[in-house]
């Protein structure tokens, strides 16, 4: 069976970019890093600031990439979620 790993890139809507892409097993794992990123973005700057910067960032699926191949499967990248979606989901 081929193993797929995910491809996330969080996109930046104010200045129309994505980050560095990176790999997830799943979904839930991409979550995970988005949140943790929304978290050092809160640290960062004052708190009723930083939650109306976080809705500048979306976490979007780019593809997948299969280890055993080292093939690349991309997709029109598609928007998983907010992060001002996910902070209203998850208390900080």
């Amino acid at each position: 069976m081929r193993k797929k790993i995910n491809v996330y890139a969080i996109k930046e809507k104010k200045e129309e970019i994505f980050k560095n892409p990176f790999y997830a097993d799943n979904y839930i794992k991409a979550l995970k890093y988005f949140h943790d990123f929304l978290i050092e973005e809160m640290e960062s700057v004052d708190k009723e600031y930083a939650k109306k910067h976080i809705k500048s960032f979306d976490l979007y699926r780019l593809g997948a990439f299969f280890p055993d191949t080292g093939f690349f499967e991309e997709k029109v990248p598609e928007c998983i979620c907010n992060g001002l979606e996910l902070v209203e989901e998850v208390s900080f």
